[in-house]
């Protein structure tokens, strides 16, 4: 699945790029950031993640098992936004940004090495930030932060004892932007993500699973973006 979809975003950005390209050919004012702008990105994401299990349940006993994953992978979406352009070329903007991803790590658990697996996903992200810098010549560079959250999801098997949840944190960022003569933007950018930490419940269909299974889950993230962008 996740490999289709990174085919997907892939082909999406590069037929967006293509699209801009001449949509834009005749755009005016080549060094103007001022106004509507749409665009795709996609960069790779690294994400750290705890669980700790609530205790005294089917995959704790006892115990309250602390476990830490590595998360790794592609992340590709959309963005879209306005920006302004002052007359001593600083600048302001906002921006809502969507990710899909294939963030994901399974482990040994702490618990049962030998038979059980738990899981840490996070499939998408999006943020609403605002955006702050200075425009050189062809050049954009900028600072930006805001709200930010993901859809994690979290296993245990077997049995199966699934969650999902939406995580609600912050992100902050950096990145720079080049204008092409006809106004397309090309872009390099960084971000840093705190998504927080949220309970994820036990699935009751997990029989023998209780109350104890709940977990707390925090995951933060450092995700790298190629950008295209078209200003309207």
């Amino acid at each position: 699945m996740f490999k289709s979809l990174k085919a997907k975003v892939y082909n999406g950005l590069v037929a967006l790029s293509l699209v801009a390209f001449g949509a834009t050919a005749n755009a005016e004012g080549a060094n103007n950031w001022t106004g509507l702008y749409l665009g795709g990105q996609v960069g790779h994401a690294s994400a750290d993640a705890n669980l700790n299990f609530v205790g005294g349940g089917w995959w704790t006993f006892a115990n309250t098992p602390f476990a830490s994953f590595s998360l790794d992978g592609f992340a590709g979406g959309l963005h879209f936004g306005y920006g302004q352009q002052t007359s001593n070329n600083y600048f302001w903007g906002v921006e809502a940004s969507f990710n899909a991803s294939d963030l994901n790590q399974s482990i040994a658990s702490p618990a049962f090495p030998a038979i059980d697996t738990w899981t840490i996903e996070v499939d998408s992200f999006w943020d609403v930030t605002g955006r702050v810098g200075y425009v050189h010549n062809q050049f954009l560079f900028y600072a930006t932060g805001g709200l930010a959250g993901a859809n994690v999801n979290s296993r245990a098997t077997p049995p199966i004892d699934a969650a999902s949840q939406s995580h609600i944190g912050y992100v902050v960022g950096l990145g720079a932007d080049y204008m092409l003569p006809n106004g397309v933007v090309l872009g390099l950018q960084y971000k840093f993500y705190d998504f927080g930490s949220r309970t994820h419940y036990f699935n009751p269909a997990c029989g023998p699973c209780s109350a104890g299974d709940n977990r707390n889950v925090s995951v933060d993230a450092n995700v790298v973006m190629l950008r295209a962008t078209s200003h309207f």
